[in-house]
């Protein structure tokens, strides 16, 4: 078997040797060289199969492919490869006319003609995935030729298959094997194609990749930018179309215009085509924050500050595209089609927005005609009823742990170095993130009220940190906290809960307020109420 590898090696002019530029020979029809270029190709035994390998691994240089003669050339093309992009010399990659059908659920052998129809070429690229590379038949960001595996960042060729017409209008058969060679080197393309029979196909109208939203569908659905007007009275238009800059919107005002947004409060949300980011986070310096609303846009009027995600650096699906901030959740506001529409629809989902100044205000998307969004954006009232957490604290030696932001319980892998946690339970013993028990800035200190109905400010002195406290036994804890019920002594035993309520500070220097309900043998009710991080009043 000859040696298939991209590595060869060259003469002192730079080409080939002699003994790899021999043809290689398959049926009459069929003799390409066995290096061009990149390129190394591979006669299989049927005569007619080619297995070529191609060393797509720059960065910045195509490689170029001519189907008719299996030479690497610029000159008259059909393919070209860069790392894991693959573009024909059609639509906006190329005058040459090629076009690509792509063929599901058949095997490479069975193919022996041209589809009837399918046919796709190359478009300038879309919001389906994070470069700027134009979308063609093979990569395009919803139907490429490999699967991504995010976990560890490798590609696995599909077996999907796909016939090309090429610039000469003869028909090949084609399919990707491997991006990796033996070594596990990556870009290192391998694939397999053969010329079929030439049948003329119907005369049509080609498919290019469409652009999202540009479905007849969606013209008809989505009137918005079209001349459709809003289709609510308390929604109204956001020109989000070029892909490059970001539109601004305000819970009060609107669309807002903003100079500085990278130190700017007077801005909440930005889109930006189908993206989408908050004025907090990794995207501003605000405290803007979201979480996906339970209930619908209209019957939403008020929220709670618990749940809430921030905008993080999000991993592009894309491999070799680079990351970008944003944010998870309002990032799947809407529904992708796929192809062969390509089409955006919004979700019907509300999301209850924390602003960039700790308000609350609820958002939904309504539709979408290329960037062009319908959106209604309003400010809502906070609710400051508590939420009311059943905490499994039975363990006498593992502590469970609570986020304030959350108003749940959360998973904590190394709890002195964590800033996840703000209160960790066990049976009777609570602690902060902090002092002894924690890196974290927390702590906690008893309100003078006797109930959460009150409107209470922040404390600004009494407050307690996290110490060794010594009795029956010795615990790493909050002694302000851990004085939160009374104990009857035998025979009962009972543990009964103050009539108390504690401010409790956050890892991070955000604020809540607890008051316990009941006990039983390490079961705990509590009540919890989270505020925004920028908030030191309950209430009114």
């Amino acid at each position: 078997t000859e040696d298939i590898s991209p590595e060869k090696e060259k003469t002192e002019e730079g080409g080939t040797s002699e003994e790899e530029n021999q043809d290689l020979a398959g049926d009459d029809e069929l003799s390409l060289p066995r290096v061009s270029g990149n390129f190394t190709h591979e006669i299989l035994a049927d005569g007619t199969t080619v297995t070529t390998v191609v060393d797509a691994s720059s960065q910045d240089a195509y490689q170029f492919l001519d189907l008719e003669t299996g030479e690497a050339t610029e000159d008259k093309w059909d393919l070209k490869f860069k790392r894991f992009f693959i573009l024909t010399n059609g639509g906006v990659s190329g005058d040459g006319g090629v076009q690509v059908a792509r063929l599901t659920d058949v095997d490479f052998d069975e193919v022996e003609e041209p589809p009837k129809e399918g046919w796709l070429i190359d478009q300038a690229d879309s919001d389906n995935d994070r470069d700027d590379t134009a979308d063609s038949a093979f990569s395009n960001g919803t139907d490429d030729w490999y699967d991504y595996d995010i976990s560890n960042h490798t590609l696995t060729a599909k077996e999907t298959v796909y016939v090309i017409s090429s610039t000469e209008k003869n028909f090949y058969k084609f399919q990707v094997l491997d991006y990796y060679d033996e070594a596990g080197s990556p870009a290192i393309v391998k694939f397999r194609w053969a010329r079929i029979a030439s049948t003329d196909i119907p005369d049509q109208d080609l498919e290019n990749i469409p652009e999202e939203g540009n479905s007849e569908e969606d013209e008809e659905n989505q009137a918005i930018g079209a001349g459709g007007g809003s289709s609510r009275d308390d929604s109204y238009a956001v020109n989000a179309s070029d892909g490059e800059v970001w539109t601004y919107l305000d819970a009060e005002d609107g669309v807002v215009s903003i100079a500085d947004p990278a130190n700017s409060t007077d801005w909440d949300v930005a889109f930006s085509r189908t993206k989408v980011k908050t004025n907090g986070g990794t995207s501003g310096d605000a405290i803007a924050a979201v979480r996906s609303a339970e209930l619908d846009y209209d019957a939403l009027d008020r929220s709670n500050h618990c749940g809430f995600t921030s905008d993080e650096v999000l991993v592009s699906a894309r491999p070799g595209a680079p990351s970008a901030t944003g944010n998870a959740v309002l990032g799947d506001w809407y529904d992708y089609a796929g192809p062969p529409t390509h089409a955006v629809s919004a979700k019907d989902q509300a999301y209850v927005i924390r602003t960039a100044e700790g308000g609350l205000a609820k958002l939904q998307v309504w539709s979408w005609d290329d960037g062009e969004l319908e959106v209604s954006f309003e400010p809502i009232l906070t609710d400051y009823t508590p939420t009311r957490l059943t905490v499994d604290a039975t363990s006498t030696e593992d502590w469970t742990y609570l986020n304030l932001a959350a108003c749940d319980v959360v998973t904590v892998d190394t709890a002195s170095s964590s800033l996840e946690w703000d209160i960790a339970l066990r049976r009777t013993a609570f602690a902060t993130n902090s002092g002894v028990s924690g890196s974290g800035s927390g702590g906690a200190v008893k309100v003078d009220a006797a109930t959460l109905s009150t409107p209470l400010d922040l404390p600004t002195g009494g407050w307690s940190i996290d110490e060794e406290i010594t009795g029956r036994s010795t615990v790493d804890a909050n002694p302000i906290l851990n004085a939160w019920y009374d104990y009857a002594g035998p025979p009962t035993h009972a543990i009964t809960p103050k009539d108390e309520i504690y401010w409790v500070k956050g890892a991070e220097g955000d604020y809540g307020l607890i008051e316990f309900q009941s006990y039983d043998s390490g079961t705990i009710e509590l009540d919890i109420i989270s505020l925004a991080p920028n908030l030191t009043t309950f209430g009114e």
